[in-house]
C-alpha cells in the first residue's frame, strides 16, 4: 500500500493543532514549534505557564487510523537495537502526546494518551526487543531496518494487538495513558 504523504503531513498538522488548543483550555500559554523552526528537533510543541515560569516541551503523534499505529521517527535492526543517529537518551526530551483522530458522521473526534519521556523510553525498547526476539511476523519483515510503531494497544496496556499470533505481554509500569494531562501540567505548576 503507497503512502499519502500529503494526508500524513495533514495528521500530523491536526495532531499538533488540537493538543494545543487543549493546553490553552487548560489554561497554559503554547505554541507550536514547527511554525517558528521547520520540523524542530524532539519536540512540536512548547507550553509554559506564566504564574510559575516553568515550561516543557511535547512531542505529538497521530493517527487517523481504525486501529491506530504511531511511528515514533526510530529505526531498528532485527536485533531490536536503535540504529541511527537517534539515541532514545538524547532525542526523548519531554512527554508525548498521542493523538487518535477519529471520523463519526463527518465529525472529528480526538482521543489522547499522554506518556512522560521516562514511559516513551521504556515502551519503546520493550516492545522493540520484544518484537524482534519474541514477536511473530518480525521474520517476515522486508528490510533489515524498520521504523518503530507503537499501536496503541501497547500504549494503553488494553487491547494489545498480537503480532504473527503473539500478543505484546508489556511487562513495564506505565499509568493510565487517556487524557493523563496532569503528566503535563505537574511540570509546569
Amino acid at each position: 500500500m503507497k503512502k499519502n504523504i500529503r494526508k500524513d503531513l495533514l495528521t500530523g498538522k491536526i495532531g499538533e493543532t488540537v493538543v494545543l488548543l487543549k493546553l490553552l483550555e487548560l489554561g497554559f500559554d503554547a505554541f507550536n514549534l514547527n511554525n517558528e523552526f521547520r520540523n524542530f528537533k524532539n519536540a512540536d510543541l512548547m507550553c509554559f505557564y506564566p504564574e510559575t515560569g516553568k515550561y516543557t516541551m511535547i512531542q505529538v503523534k497521530a493517527s487517523a487510523e481504525r486501529t491506530p499505529k504511531f511511528y515514533t521517527g526510530f529505526n531498528s535492526d532485527r536485533n531490536g537495537d536503535i540504529v541511527g543517529n537517534k539515541s532514545l537518551e538524547e532525542n526523548i526530551v519531554c512527554p508525548w502526546v498521542f493523538v487518535h483522530i477519529l471520523e463519526d458522521n463527518g465529525e472529528k473526534k480526538y482521543k489522547y494518551y499522554i506518556l512522560t519521556k521516562e514511559e516513551v523510553s521504556t515502551l519503546i525498547t520493550d516492545s522493540n526487543k520484544w518484537y524482534w526476539k519474541e514477536g511473530g511476523s518480525h521474520s517476515n519483515a522486508t528490510k533489515d531496518i524498520q521504523q518503530i510503531a507503537l499501536p496503541i494497544g501497547w500504549i494503553t496496556g488494553r487491547n494489545i494487538e498480537r503480532n504473527g499470533g503473539k500478543q505484546y505481554p508489556r511487562n513495564i509500569k506505565i499509568d493510565e495513558a487517556e487524557n493523563a494531562w496532569y503528566k503535563i501540567t505537574k511540570l509546569l505548576k
